[in-house]
């Protein structure tokens, strides 16, 4: 079992503290999200359940477009699609999600997520199509590329942009 990567920022709705997952790592446009899944939240295989699987991913592709020093007045987003592919059952163990942001148009963003098992093999992948409700501040940037993985190499390019 590995290691359980420190949260960043506590607890930042509620439904986070039902699920259970951590922050481990968030900057502008991006974000990775830990979850050591509860005996309640797997499936009758013993596998992480597809319905947390695809919380997870909502949850991160809408938090990588919510980055803010200040957490009580940081932007806010609503999704307004999201779609899930499933390319694999997640077995029990803790869990990595990523999620950044890809395009911006205005308040209309679209992200992308995926969820990793704990031996680091991707299990699924979610785009979302968000819209702020609290849009962040005009110089703060909210586009940028995927965190690195084992299995991915570092970008040197980073995707910027300005509020529009």
């Amino acid at each position: 079992m590995s290691t359980r990567p420190s949260p960043v920022v506590p607890t930042l709705f509620p439904y986070q503290e039902t699920l259970g997952f951590d922050v481990t790592a968030w900057e502008p446009g991006r974000i990775r999200l830990t979850l050591a899944p509860k005996p309640e939240l797997l499936d009758e295989n013993g596998g992480l359940s597809r319905g947390v699987q695809s919380s997870l991913l909502d949850a991160a592709t809408g938090l990588a477009a919510c980055f803010g020093d200040d957490l009580e007045n940081r932007p806010l987003i609503v999704t307004l699609g999201l779609t899930t592919q499933y390319l694999q059952p997640c077995p029990a163990g803790t869990v990595e999600t990523t999620a950044h942001i890809v395009h911006r148009d205005g308040k209309i963003l679209l992200s992308e997520g995926e969820l990793r098992s704990e031996n680091g093999q991707v299990v699924a992948k979610a785009t979302a199509n968000l819209r702020y409700i609290i849009e962040p501040p005009a110089d703060q940037a909210v586009l940028n590329v995927p965190f690195p993985t084992a299995n991915t190499r570092p970008s040197s390019e980073t995707i910027s942009t300005s509020a529009e």
